[in-house]
């Protein structure tokens, strides 16, 4: 199975109902050739449950060879890690958990460009603000604000 014949099918499947995909992926587990479809919504079982039967009769029209495979569709969770720097610049207005070298900082993403990061974070429920050196970013992710 080529994945790269693969993925502009089920991305175009996945925009018809509204959906992007995160990320497409073959793996292997004790044997066991996977497909894995990461979907970059939130969805609740039942819709996770019709979206893989829609792939799954995608994929059954479609030259996948001649192992047979599991197909599993997930979705990113809450806290997705952001992939690279141009996803975590798309992300001005969510709330973000950036690591460097000098520790965590969590906080609203309010600005971003090459070079900076703007947050709002709190310290001791007080608002300031926050200046992050994009070359500093080690990891980042969104968050989920309690």
């Amino acid at each position: 199975m080529e994945i790269r014949k693969l993925e502009t099918p089920i991305a175009s499947l996945l925009a018809a109902e509204g959906l992007h995909l995160y990320s497409l992926q073959q793996r292997r587990e004790g044997g066991d050739r996977i497909l894995e479809v990461v979907i970059d919504e939130s969805l609740d079982l039942d819709h996770v449950s019709a979206v893989s039967a829609k792939i799954s009769d995608l994929l059954d029209e479609l030259d996948t060879g001649k192992e047979p495979f599991t197909l599993d569709v997930s979705c990113v969770g809450a806290e997705r890690p952001f992939r690279n720097t141009e996803e975590l610049l798309q992300a001005v207005g969510s709330y973000v958990c950036i690591t460097t070298k000098e520790g965590e900082v969590t906080g609203d993403l309010l600005a971003a460009n090459a070079e900076e990061l703007l947050l709002s974070v709190k310290v001791k429920n007080i608002s300031r603000q926050q200046t992050v050196r994009v070359a500093d970013v080690q990891k980042a992710r969104l968050a989920v604000r309690f």
